[in-house]
């Protein structure tokens, strides 16, 4: 029996263990051995059963270590710890260097080169027997064309056929590293950009700021750390109060993803408490993993002004040609306007809207003739530069013609663009006045020429008639030369009465002024005025009752109302009205400008008028002229309206006459109030003259 205690045994696993003593028996000794031996025979074939299933399990655990060495994305290899040589290498490892494994298989790694940084092989191997394992080590690897990769780089140690190996396995990080040092230079890049921008930039996070660059921080006069340190409150009391809703509504909006406008301008606070404009362009961004918005800031309070100035000075130069009582417009080079000031809309009746982009032929389409001689001289100031002065008759708003003055003159902006700049004068008026004008002053030449002649054929009707009434006192009743003397008599007063309507007319004739009241004079021919209209006609007189009164010789003056009346029924052969009218009026100075004789001031009017055949505007501008008539031969001298004009400019009175065909003539007569009368008339008598 076995009673070494220094004896041992394995267990099943074939760890070895200490054998317990065999026991001894005294009886039956054989037995027990042969018991003992089939139980170590049995234990030996467990022990052989288990070191089958431990080479199936370390072959097992082989194929699978290869396949997943040699299956691996990592690049993966194995080398001795002396000499480091390449023992085996996968495929992704050949790949990342640019190698074949036949390439590496059995080459050292010092031979091939394959580290950049050659003390990382020495870190690599102290590593290993100090802590026995390396652990992701960033390092340079050099590649087959000899460039360089970065790798992470982690090994542990493993036995080969008894022989110490290192196994390997890299991961490259090139792209990463190439990323990172991108996304570094970038946010370098960034980072200077922002600090060096003229604009202000900042990230707000519920309205507190998480970054801000020293511009931004610099508009609103703090420094970084003050703004970044300000509660969210804070920061909204630096917006103006009015503007304060309005930001926090878009902040809102955008956070929310909800439509906010990406660009405006709001008032802020500086530290200093005054007052800032603020141009501000808004994006939503994540910041920490939370919705933040970044904006860029512009100081625009000095624009702000700037614009307020160019804004009012605008006004003030719209309202200044505004003011302007003539048409104006501004055209471009393409002849369209872009500028017309109230005065073009007032005058021909249409809206700012309707010039402002279109030319003139697509304003005025009913005038395309006219139009085109406009376009041609604008066309031609734009080209010579020169200034147009041009006369023209246009429409006005209610269709009447109206002779218009238009001055056209070149303007050249800070750009070098061309405009045509037009000032329009409404002349009608003028021209009207030069004609009333034109008109006096050759009714004054005839009057100066009919009383010389008047005053001449006069002298020598005085002897005639004398010399006649001398051969005709002498000269018996049944002389057969009597009847040819009374003839020449008759023939010779006659010729008088002629020659004092020239006189009248010439306001030579001696008269006879007396204060009266035309009511009363004009009550007292009613009688002879309706024998003189006939029954045909009707008469209506209408009397200011408080009509003051004038100095006039009341001879002419009947003879005034005589000689209207018999043109008045001339006009009206088939019958009709006969009025005559008096009135207090006063003549301002708008009715002297387009009245040529007429001066301002009190008056008493005579009007007469009738509805009859009426007259155009060239007889007008000559019923006052000597021996001019529309009556047939021998039915008028053309004398009776000349010596009505010159019995009321030598009773210092103004006439003037309105007539249309077929709607009638009116004459209204201003006599000048006597200048006592003016300081008594009463307000409700007196009564502006309506034009």
């Amino acid at each position: 029996m076995f009673t070494d205690k220094n004896c041992c045994r394995v267990c099943k696993y074939g760890c070895p263990r200490e054998l317990q003593p065999l026991p001894f028996r005294k009886r039956g000794g054989l037995a027990v051995i042969i018991e003992e031996i089939e139980r170590l025979r049995r234990e030996v074939a467990e022990l052989k059963d288990s070191n089958r299933k431990l080479e199936k399990a370390l072959k097992e655990s082989e194929d699978r270590f290869y396949k997943l060495f040699y299956a691996s994305s990592n690049a993966m290899a194995i080398t001795t710890f002396k000499g480091r040589k390449i023992v085996d290498i996968n495929q992704a490892n050949a790949e990342l260097g640019g190698f074949k494994p036949e390439e590496l298989i059995g080459r050292s790694i010092d031979e091939l080169g394959l580290v950049v940084d050659s003390p990382k092989s020495d870190l690599i191997r102290k590593s290993i027997l100090e802590e026995g394992r390396v652990h992701n080590l960033e390092m340079e690897i050099r590649t087959k064309s000899g460039a360089t990769k970065t790798v992470l780089f982690s090994a542990a140690p493993i036995s080969i056929d008894g022989e110490p190996c290192i196994l390997g396995c890299a991961a490259d990080l090139t792209e990463r590293v190439k990323a990172e040092t991108a996304l570094k230079e970038s946010e370098a890049r960034y980072r200077a950009l922002t600090e060096q921008s003229l604009q202000g930039l900042g990230i707000f996070v519920d309205f507190r700021i998480v970054y801000c660059n020293r511009k931004f921080a610099g508009i609103l006069g703090y420094s970084v750390d003050q703004l970044i340190s300000l509660a969210p409150e804070q920061v909204k009391a630096m917006i103006h109060p009015e503007d304060r809703p309005m930001l926090e509504g878009y902040f809102r909006s955008r956070v929310t993803g909800e439509q906010a406008p990406e660009h405006y301008q709001f008032r802020a606070f500086r530290s200093d408490g005054s007052e800032i404009w603020l141009e501000i362009f808004s994006s939503l961004i994540e910041y920490e993993g939370k919705p933040a918005v970044q904006a860029a800031f512009l100081d625009v309070t000095e624009y702000k002004k700037a614009l307020e100035a160019v804004t009012e000075s605008q006004e003030y130069l719209s309202r200044v040609i505004n003011c302007i009582g003539d048409p104006v417009f501004v055209k471009n080079e393409e002849f369209k306007h872009i500028l017309v000031n109230d005065a073009m809309c007032i005058w021909t009746g249409k809206q700012r809207e309707e010039f402002i982009g279109r030319t003139a032929h697509e304003v005025f389409p009913d005038n395309q003739e006219g139009m085109d001689r406009l376009l041609e001289d604008e066309r031609l100031v734009l080209q010579t530069g020169r200034e147009s002065l041009t006369e023209d008759v246009l429409n006005d708003r209610q269709g009447r013609k109206r002779n218009v003055l238009t001055r056209k003159t070149l303007l050249t902006d800070s750009k070098g663009n061309r405009h045509v700049v037009g000032v329009v004068r409404d002349i009608t008026e003028l021209r009207k006045l030069e004609a009333q004008l034109r008109q006096a002053q050759k009714m004054e030449g005839i009057g100066v020429l009919a009383g010389g002649i008047a005053h001449d054929f006069n002298n020598i009707l005085t002897v005639i008639l004398g010399t006649g009434e001398m051969i005709l006192s002498g000269c018996p009743q049944d002389s057969p030369l009597r009847p040819e003397i009374e003839e020449i008599m008759k023939a010779g007063k006659t010729a008088a009465a002629l020659t004092s309507q020239l006189l009248a007319f010439s306001r030579k004739q001696i008269i006879n002024p007396k204060i009266l009241n035309l009511n009363r004079l004009v009550e007292d021919m009613e009688g002879m005025l309706r024998r003189i209209i006939g029954e045909d006609i009707d008469l209506v007189v209408k009397s200011e009752p408080e009509l003051g009164a004038v100095k006039v010789d009341p001879a002419q003056i009947q003879h005034v109302i005589l000689t209207l009346a018999a043109n008045a029924r001339d006009a009206m052969p088939r019958g009709g009205k006969f009025t005559i009218e008096t009135a207090n009026v006063y003549l301002d100075e708008s009715y002297v400008r387009e009245h040529v004789g007429a001066r301002v001031g009190h008056y008493v009017m005579l009007a007469v008028s009738d509805n009859g055949i009426g007259m155009d505007k060239e007889i007008q501008a000559r019923i006052f002229e000597p021996f001019f008539t529309t009556k047939k031969r021998g039915k008028g001298t053309g004398l009776g309206l000349s010596t009505v004009y010159g019995i009321v400019k030598q009773n210092e009175g103004y006439i003037a006459v309105y007539s249309e065909p077929g709607k009638g003539t009116t004459f209204k007569i201003y006599f000048p109030l006597v200048q006592d009368e003016v300081s008594d008339l009463s307000e409700k008598a007196e009564r502006k003259l309506k034009l």
